[in-house]
Parts: C-alpha cells; structure tokens; sequence
C-alpha cells in the first residue's frame, strides 16, 4: 500500500480515527468517526483535494422548473448561482471576475 497523505495537516486525531476506520474489513465497518465532520482542518482538506477539484451535484433540475426559478450557494468558500434562462437551459455561475 502506497500512502499519499504525508502532506496532509487535519488533525492527527481524525486522520487515526479514519483510518482505523476504513482499515477494517467490510462486514466490520462502520460509520466514519465524528472527528471526520468536526474538524475544521479535516473539512478544509475535503475542499482542497475533492470539492476544488470535481464537478459536484447543485441539485435537481427539476427543481428549477420556470425560467428564472434559481437557488444560490456557497461551494467550497465561493458563491454559486443555478438559473433557469429565458430559453429554458440551465446555468450555472460563479463570481470568479475580480472586477
């Protein structure tokens, strides 16, 4: 096994805690531990190596049924907002302009 995570600055308890916890086999397993969702160093990880990085679900289309019927969040620290246009197609917008 090749370990990739020297890099990685959460906390030494939930980085120990998930992998105890995922070195189990599967009819041992359980629910990740709560450090996982806690921890402000572990959450800032997530969004550096996964979310920064990988197309992620805004919803469901149907959702936005009218053109401009939206809903905005926030995706790893920046504003996102899905629209419905005028020629019913959806659109999705981030505030990347610095002026």
């Amino acid at each position: 096994m090749t370990r990739h995570d020297t890099h990685l600055t959460a906390s030494p308890t939930a980085l120990a805690e998930l992998r105890a916890s995922v070195s189990v086999p599967f009819n041992q397993a359980h629910a990740m531990p709560k450090s996982v969702y806690t921890d402000p160093a572990f959450l800032a990880l997530e969004e550096e190596h996964i979310f920064a990085r990988d197309w992620l679900s805004a919803g469901r289309a149907d959702v936005l049924k009218e053109p401009g019927d939206y809903l905005t969040m926030t995706i790893s620290g920046e504003p996102v907002i899905i629209l419905r246009d005028r020629d019913n197609k959806l659109r999705g917008l981030s505030n990347v302009c610095r002026h």
